[in-house]
């Protein structure tokens, strides 16, 4: 079988955007004023995180969940929806898994 003739991959995110990492500059504007998502967001999801049953293994249906809450308390967007094709929980998501303990992207 040549590679040429293997089927291709089905897939509802793009091979392009699947491969890159997310940052700031796919949230909103508002978010980054004044720091707030580094400075309020990430440690409040943290703190969140901390005091789960097993904050090393977290769902990502509650992460999406407490992430949509924490940015509709500092933000609020009572419609805001965060899914797991979010920029906000890719950035969460992508460094505190991979990356962890070390640089988190902000």
């Amino acid at each position: 079988m040549k590679l040429e003739d293997s089927p291709k991959p089905i897939s509802k995110v793009s091979h392009s955007r699947a491969g890159k990492k997310p940052t700031n500059n796919g949230l909103p504007k508002e978010w980054l004023e004044d720091g707030a998502w580094r400075k309020k967001v990430i440690p409040t999801l943290f703190r969140w995180a901390s005091i789960q049953p097993n904050p090393w293994i977290l769902p990502d249906a509650k992460v999406t969940n407490a992430l949509e809450k924490i940015c509709n308390a500092y933000y609020g967007d009572s419609e805001l929806t965060i899914t797991t094709t979010s920029t906000a929980f890719r950035l969460v998501r992508t460094h505190s898994t991979s990356e962890f303990p070390t640089n988190i992207y902000l």
